[in-house]
C-alpha cells in the first residue's frame, strides 16, 4: 500500500498572498513612520527659529534700552550722524526713527554709545564727536530676514565703516518687524517692539517693550 505524505508547507500561491500583505503592511508603517518624522523635524525646526525670534527681539530691545541721543551736527559738509539730520526737527531722542514726525515699517534706527570715545566722565571728551556713536539700524531683507547692521563714524561725520549681521531668517514664509512709540498710563514714551512671522498656514509674534533715555519725545 503506498502512503500519502502530508504537505504542511505554503503553496506558491499562498506565498504570494502573504508576501503582498507583508509588503503592504511594511509600506503602512514605512510611510507612517516618515509622516511622524517630518512631523517631529517640522517641529524641531519651528522650535529652533521661534528661539531665534525670540533672541532677535531680546536684541532689539537689549541694544534700544542703551540708545542715547546724539545731537552730533554733519562737519565739512558730511551729514549729522544724529537727530538734527531729521527733517522736520525732533526732540533729542535716543530713537531715530520712529518718532513723532514719521512711523517706520519694517525698520527701527537709534544711536548708542561706542565706548571706545564715548566717555563723559574725561575732560578730553567732546560731546559731539560723532565718533562717540554708532548707527543701529534693523531691518527686515527680502522680506524673510532680519539683518542688524552697525555704522561707525569718523571724526568728522563720514562714515567710517559699516557691519551687518542676520539675526533671524524664514525659509519660507514672511518677516514683520514693526516699531511704534507709545505712552504708559502715566504718559511716558515708550517703544514697542515686534515681530511677527508668517509661515505657510501658521502666524505667530513676539514683542517687547523699551523704556529709553532720551528728551521730550
Amino acid at each position: 500500500m503506498i502512503e500519502r505524505r502530508l504537505n504542511n508547507g505554503f503553496s506558491l500561491a499562498e506565498f504570494i498572498v502573504s508576501l503582498g500583505l507583508f509588503l503592504i503592511l511594511t509600506s503602512s508603517l514605512a510611510g507612517t513612520l516618515m509622516i511622524g518624522m517630518r512631523c517631529y523635524q517640522a517641529s524641531d525646526v519651528d522650535v529652533d527659529f521661534q528661539k531665534s525670534v525670540r533672541d532677535t527681539i531680546e536684541a532689539i530691545s537689549n541694544d534700544v534700552r542703551q540708545a542715547v541721543p546724539d545731537d552730533a551736527p554733519g562737519l565739512f559738509g558730511n551729514p549729522a550722524t544724529g537727530y538734527k539730520s531729521i527733517t522736520p526737527s525732533i526732540s533729542p531722542t535716543g530713537v531715530l526713527y520712529p518718532n513723532v514726525n514719521e512711523a517706520s515699517t519694517n525698520y527701527i534706527i537709534f544711536n548708542k554709545p561706542d565706548y571706545s570715545y564715548y566717555n563723559p566722565t574725561l575732560a578730553s571728551w567732546v560731546p559731539l564727536d560723532p565718533r562717540n556713536f554708532r548707527k543701529i539700524r534693523y531691518f527686515v531683507q527680502n522680506d524673510n530676514e532680519i539683518i542688524r547692521e552697525v555704522t561707525l563714524f569718523n571724526s568728522d561725520g563720514s562714515v567710517a565703516s559699516t557691519h551687518q549681521d542676520s539675526q533671524a531668517i524664514v525659509e519660507e514664509g514672511s518677516i514683520q518687524l514693526i516699531c511704534s512709540m507709545q505712552y504708559s498710563d502715566d504718559m511716558n514714551p515708550f517703544y514697542r517692539v515686534r515681530v511677527i512671522v508668517s509661515e505657510e498656514e501658521k502666524t505667530f509674534s513676539l514683542s517687547a517693550n523699551c523704556r529709553i533715555p532720551g528728551g521730550d519725545y
